[in-house]
């Protein structure tokens, strides 16, 4: 009876081993005799009471917890899975926007998972599940912001204005956010310099999701292509990735220059008509620059 009391285990009658006590073989569960079936655990008693109901609980690492306090979720139930990809999904930006915060101050060799983990108020645990190592984390965390921006590009610039608009919006935009966003900005800069030197596949899933941002701001420029107002002789994307570098040279650079000196309306014209004296200006020793 002490071994079914304390391992949940009975011993057939009539069985004595040598010291004259009970033998415990054949060992068979409690509730076996009959071929009943086997108590269910203690933490499932509740559930299955309730018809196979349960509420829902996130309690990794303490912190990763949610009561449902209003009613029931079923296990099976599409519901239940959806806040638990949910809670996943938020635990995981959590993380990430830890990271991107402490790159406010630090460098990256200056920053520990350690940190991170006090940052985010999550276990250790927790970051190894999302994230391979330091690298990984800054890497998801760099490269993310491809995809932010890409969706801010789309909300904020007007679908069916015109090349001009179009392009001033997506330069307005693409600044817009990395106003906001500095230290996600710094991220992308720090992996962008380090990804130069690297090869292989996390070098080509940089470049994958750098090439996004590219599209984005190449389809505007082809519509310049075809309305006759910027050169054809150059591929869309090429044109792209020189206007970004003149958005992130503004950002990164001219943060001194006067506000005057930096709106969305110049870039755009710098780059559609370059640094070239207009004809209609009059040099400083009074002749006129023909054409």
């Amino acid at each position: 009876m002490l071994l079914c009391r304390l391992g949940h285990f009975s011993v057939p009658k009539g069985r004595v081993d040598l010291a004259g006590g009970p033998r415990p073989n054949p060992i068979r569960p409690c509730g076996a005799e009959n071929n009943a079936p086997p108590a269910p655990n203690r933490q499932l008693r509740p559930a299955l009471a309730a018809g196979g109901k349960a509420r829902k609980k996130l309690c990794k690492d303490g912190a990763d917890s949610a009561t449902n306090t209003d009613q029931s979720v079923s296990l099976g139930s599409p519901g239940f899975w959806g806040v638990a990809v949910m809670a996943a999904r938020d635990r995981r930006a959590d993380i990430m926007r830890a990271a991107e915060k402490l790159f406010t101050s630090r460098r990256y060799h200056e920053i520990a998972l350690d940190d991170v983990v006090q940052e985010a108020k999550v276990g250790k645990g927790t970051i190894y599940r999302y994230f391979r190592n330091k690298e990984d984390l800054f890497f998801q965390t760099a490269s993310s912001g491809f995809e932010e921006l890409c969706e801010w590009i789309a909300r904020k610039v007007p679908e069916n204005g015109s090349f001009t608009e179009q392009l001033v919006g997506v330069c307005r935009s693409i600044s817009e956010f990395f106003a906001k966003r500095r230290q996600l900005f710094r991220m992308m800069q720090s992996e962008e310099a380090r990804m130069y030197w690297r090869r292989g596949e996390v070098r080509e899933r940089w470049l994958q999701q750098h090439r996004k941002l590219v599209s984005a701001v190449g389809q505007i420029v082809q519509k310049g292509v075809r309305e006759g107002r910027v050169r054809s002789d150059i591929p869309g994307e090429v044109l792209a990735s020189f206007l970004l570098g003149m958005l992130r040279t503004r950002t990164r650079t001219l943060s001194d220059v006067p506000t005057g000196m930096r709106p969305a309306e110049l870039v755009v014209d710098l780059f559609c008509h370059g640094a070239e004296k207009n004809l209609r200006d009059t040099p400083s020793d009074g002749t006129h620059v023909q054409e």
